[in-house]
């Protein structure tokens, strides 16, 4: 079924902003999930932003995304993730780059 060619219907959403507008939940959801130790929801969410960044050429966020992935992917007893210091910034990474691609914060110099 085909809708107006002037209404929403009529096309479908550009997967590209759809994705770009739910990275600010992204953020959220990975700051909780460091902040409850919750390593199978950083793990879960870092897998899903690889492939669909990836997916999407949006190296930006594919790339700490990997990295944070492949962090996660070593053993890190779930006890030990909020004093570890390399995911804390892996974290931090990905989730300013999830809030600069859906344009919540300015880029940084």
């Amino acid at each position: 079924m085909t809708g107006h060619p002037n209404s929403s219907s009529a096309r479908p959403e550009d997967p590209a902003e759809e994705f770009r507008a739910e990275l600010p939940d992204f953020a959220r959801r990975l700051r909780e999930a460091f902040a409850d130790r919750n390593e199978a929801s950083l793990r879960s969410l870092a897998h899903r932003l690889v492939g669909s960044a990836g997916l999407l050429g949006l190296g930006q966020i594919s790339g700490p995304a990997a990295a944070l992935h492949a962090r996660l992917n070593r053993v890190i007893p779930s006890a030990s993730i909020k004093g570890d210091v390399g995911l804390a910034e892996s974290v931090e990474e990905l989730t300013l780059a999830c809030e600069r691609a859906a344009g919540a914060i300015a880029p940084r110099p």
